[in-house]
């Protein structure tokens, strides 16, 4: 092996030895991501959100709004988010005009979520919660699967606990081509819901919400009550499905935040250089898997390392 690291094109040992020097940087910023969550849950007492007080806290309560449906399977939620790829051909230029190549490959469609605050309540109190801008967010159930029409078929699929799914990848779709014709799935969905009244914990930044700043305006309620509760997006584009052409922020989104606002004493957001953790599940439930992850990823980060260093060694450092 040794010899042959020596004799081998420079060109392909600092490919493969960057690789691995890659592996091992990725895996360790994974180990490091995991340990940081750990770290920011661990010894901390959960508060309910009757009992908040400004400043760093994790808080629990139960999820009693908003009454939303899930857009691809129609399940009733309070939050969700949504992505949709496309399975297609594609021109690729391996950094050769000469040499464009066409591959199949998975193109982004569509990848939302629904843009409402959580309320989540205990007692008589209510807190305000952004599900948008979290470091980790495990919801009460993800559907992952595949079709062949948008909207799916298939609006049943069968749904996993929210700290099991694995993050979404593009890998392991089957496909085929005949006659130019891309075989198998053409679609990926993944649905990620929390359910109303399902417990919620949330590690972040309590703030007592200023009700003033959120004064219904005259005329605000008739003119709400008259415009739909639909998403406005742009003129679909390149012969897509409407779904796919990006959303909007209007006035109706506005009037729907400042009422949640309303209906809340106070308001969890980010903490900056703390994480900020959305789970449906107390942390005693998700954290194992995490510190699993990250031993895993610690033991990939020592491995891809060592093999660099050997590479480095045979080629520079061996007699």
């Amino acid at each position: 092996m040794t010899s042959y690291l020596q004799a081998a094109n420079p060109g392909l040992f600092w490919l493969l030895c960057g690789l691995a020097i890659a592996f091992a940087a990725v895996s360790l910023a994974v180990f490091f991501w995991v340990w940081r969550i750990s770290r920011a849950v661990s010894g901390r007492t959960p508060v309910t959100v009757d009992a908040l007080s400004e400043g760093v806290h994790l808080c629990r309560g139960r999820v009693t709004g908003p009454s939303l449906k899930a857009p691809l399977t129609g399940l009733p939620c309070a939050w969700w988010q949504v992505e949709v790829w496309e399975q297609g051909w594609e021109s690729v230029n391996d950094r050769d005009p000469d040499r464009e190549t066409q591959r199949v490959l998975w193109h982004s469609r569509r990848n939302e979520s629904s843009n409402r605050a959580l309320l989540c309540s205990h007692g008589f109190t209510t807190c305000a919660v952004d599900a948008d801008r979290t470091t980790l967010l495990i919801p009460s159930e993800v559907r992952d699967w595949q079709g062949q029409h948008y909207p799916p078929e298939d609006r049943a699929p069968p749904a996993m606990a929210g700290h099991e799914a694995p993050l979404a990848t593009l890998h392991g779709s089957k496909h085929a081509t005949i006659l130019g014709q891309v075989l198998g799935p053409k679609y990926r969905y993944v649905e990620r819901i929390i359910t109303e009244h399902a417990e919620l914990f949330v590690l972040g930044r309590a703030q007592r919400v200023d009700a003033a700043l959120w004064a219904e305006e005259d005329g605000e309620a008739e003119t709400g009550a008259d415009e739909p509760d639909e998403a406005i997006r742009e003129p679909a584009r390149d012969g897509l499905h409407p779904d796919f052409s990006p959303r909007r922020w209007t006035a109706e989104d506005d009037r729907l935040q400042a009422q949640d606002m309303r209906a809340s004493q106070w308001r969890m957001v980010p903490e900056k250089g703390t994480p900020y953790i959305v789970a449906t599940e107390p942390p005693e439930r998700w954290i194992l898997t995490q510190a699993l992850a990250g031993r895993g990823a610690l033991g990939f980060a020592a491995v891809a390392a060592g093999l660099a260093a050997f590479m480095l060694w045979a080629r520079f450092g061996a007699a």
